[in-house]
């Protein structure tokens, strides 16, 4: 869980500082895109798991059963994610215009 939030705030840094519009101060709403792929993304992988385990016989009383604590876990998770994405493109705009300035005086 802890490398996922690292890994949401760097895909937010990082989404913001290599963008390639000269505006700056887009930074959440790139932490914001980087989040809502993430998000599709893990949906669909957590769809595919569950098909895989009622295809193999998993019964779905087993799957009801522990679906309360997996969706709570599972929304903090997102929650927090998108919070740390937000925050990670943040000080992508301050990254992005010291090395645009940089570049800009050579």
């Amino acid at each position: 869980m802890i490398i996922g939030i690292i890994a949401f705030f760097a895909g937010g840094l990082i989404a913001q500082a290599t963008t390639l519009g000269r505006d700056t101060g887009n930074g959440l709403m790139n932490g914001f895109a980087v989040w809502a792929l993430g998000t599709a993304l893990l949906l669909v992988i957590a769809v595919l798991t569950v098909g895989a385990a009622v295809g193999r016989g998993v019964s779905t009383a087993t799957l009801r059963a522990n679906s309360q604590s997996v969706a709570i876990g599972g929304f903090i998770f997102l929650l927090v994610a998108a919070i740390v994405a937000l925050l990670g493109g943040y000080p992508g705009d301050r990254v992005r215009t010291r090395t645009v300035g940089a570049a800009r005086r050579r």
